[in-house]
């Protein structure tokens, strides 16, 4: 089924941002201390300071489920009808949300934490100490487990949703973004020697463990997967997007401002990321290797999904 909606969580102005993929200009920023409760209270009047939308997912009903890392809470939003409601707190300064097999997955990076919970009862049931400061979690579906990457601690955590056993595999660098294969987990980290900037880009073999890795100059920030060893990285730095294709590192496609994070759209083939600096979501047409768009969003756009 065709995914026709782009949303952008703004963190800079408390903020989503929903377009038609079809007609981009045709977009609504909503606010969110703007909603209100179903029995029409608005959140403004229960939430005075900033809650800083940071990462989003959709539920199965279409709802969005937003994470915000000032406020530290977890809310639900039917852009529908414009309602809110209160999930859970969780951690300090979460950063990442995901949800699987009924439950809310919330990563936070200065409480070296897991949150889980329950997506129905909205009941917070479990909190799993990690590695120091985790910045990205993502589920293998097919093997019931998170993998989760900690920046401060250079290792990945593997855990294990059938009986909560944890696994941690080192690294020689901090881990950032962690792509699940079938096979294999990539892994793009920083490789910072005080002088020159580098990243890595680490291959793993889920069940050997096997670790194969190669550094490349520069910062980037965030990693999809094209093909089977294609990939596309976004650098804030100098504003490109590169392609790194069986060991090899080439600038792409200039972007312009602070590209941040990306989201793939496999039935159009195109590409969609988020400039920071700007405000824009920018449209990649991957296949003529243009931008065939550059729409005005939120202030600092942070987490891009489609629905």
């Amino acid at each position: 089924m065709n995914k026709n909606k782009l949303i952008t969580a703004n963190i800079g102005d408390d903020s989503i941002s929903i377009m038609d993929i079809e007609t981009p200009s045709n977009i609504t920023n909503v606010f969110l201390k703007e909603l209100k409760y179903k029995n029409g209270s608005f959140i403004a009047n229960l939430i005075r300071r900033k809650m800083g939308p940071l990462d989003l997912v959709a539920d199965e009903n279409s709802n969005l489920i937003i994470l915000n890392s000032y406020e530290e809470s977890v809310i639900s939003v039917d852009i529908n009808n414009g309602y809110f409601e209160k999930i859970a707190n969780v951690g300090k300064n979460p950063v990442c949300i995901k949800i699987f097999n009924g439950n809310i997955y919330v990563l936070n990076c200065d409480s070296n934490s897991l949150s889980i919970i329950e997506e129905k009862t909205k009941e917070l049931f479990e909190e799993i100490y990690l590695g120091e400061k985790p910045t990205d979690l993502q589920i293998d579906k097919a093997e019931n487990k998170l993998f989760i990457a900690n920046s401060n601690r250079n290792n990945i955590t593997v855990l294990n949703l059938l009986d909560y056993s944890i696994e941690n595999i080192k690294l020689n660098s901090q881990p950032i973004r962690i792509i699940i294969g079938k096979e294999d987990i990539i892994v793009l980290s920083y490789l910072n020697n005080g002088v020159i900037n580098f990243s890595e880009l680490s291959i793993i073999n889920k069940y050997s463990k096997k670790i194969t890795s190669k550094s490349i100059k520069g910062i980037f920030i965030d990693i999809v997967k094209l093909g089977e060893d294609l990939f596309l990285l976004t650098n804030p730095e100098d504003g490109y997007l590169y392609k790194f294709k069986n060991n090899d590192l080439k600038k792409y496609i200039f972007l312009g401002g602070m590209p941040n994070k990306m989201v793939l759209d496999d039935e159009r083939n195109y590409l969609y990321v988020t400039d920071l600096l700007n405000n824009y979501v920018l449209f990649i047409d991957l296949k003529k290797s243009i931008i065939t768009n550059k729409i005005r969003v939120g202030k600092d756009p942070q987490a891009i999904i489609l629905l």
